[in-house]
């Protein structure tokens, strides 16, 4: 969240328990780190570049400059809609937030979405539950492709989900490279093909389930 990161870096100036940085110290303030590496920030910046249509612009080369536009502005739109919907409902009992985000990808009949679970409280790996993040891939001659992938440490699961037979197949056949791949950054990956469309419909709807659903045991 942008505006609540920045908000922290800014906060001890106001209240007097830090000193302005001098122009030496900007380059390196964390303030300067919070604007130049937040999506949303980034994207602003992008947005009002395009905006203003700058000569600049021609030397880029970009054949599709609407698109480029339209495709921040969706994505600008996202982040927006998912800051409201987070500060607009309550998730106390809880343990995981999930929230799923488009990925406009102009080789794709449709935006991909990534699905990422937050833990509420620790970091996954604090827990013991690991990172998730699931991708769902609508392609042209494949279909509907979702992929799971859990890691936990520095040790990686990946689920693939196909609607077909013939499709997992060819995954099948590539898993080998896949792995030989992966390897080198993550301790013995592992990789499985399933063929499920209710794993892949489920996308959308299917939220892990929390821990405890906030009842009381009165015996205690």
């Amino acid at each position: 969240f942008y505006e609540k990161r920045l908000e922290k870096a800014i906060e001890p100036l106001l209240q007097g328990k830090g000193e302005v940085p001098s122009r030496e110290q900007a380059d390196t303030s964390e303030m300067r780190t919070v604007v130049s590496k937040d999506l949303k920030a980034n994207l602003l910046v992008l947005k009002t570049f395009l905006d203003a249509k700058d000569p600049a612009l021609k030397m880029l080369g970009v054949k599709d400059m609407e698109g480029l536009r339209k495709t921040v502005e969706k994505l600008l739109g996202e982040i927006t809609g998912r800051q409201n919907e987070t500060g607009g409902k309550s998730t106390r009992s809880e343990t995981v937030q999930v929230y799923t985000y488009l990925l406009p990808m102009n080789e794709l009949a449709e935006d991909a979405k990534v699905k990422v679970y937050y833990s509420k409280k620790k970091r996954g790996s604090e827990t013991g539950e690991g990172f998730r993040v699931s991708l769902l891939l609508s392609m042209e001659k494949m279909g509907q492709v979702r992929t799971d992938f859990l890691l936990r440490n520095n040790s990686l699961s990946i689920d693939f989900w196909v609607s077909e037979p013939s499709i997992k197949k060819h995954v099948d056949d590539h898993l080998e490279g896949l792995k030989s791949a992966l390897e080198g950054f993550f301790d013995h990956p592992s990789i499985r093909v399933g063929v499920s469309e209710k794993e892949i419909a489920e996308f959308d709807f299917e939220d892990l389930a929390p821990v405890s659903a906030g009842l009381v045991d009165f015996r205690v």
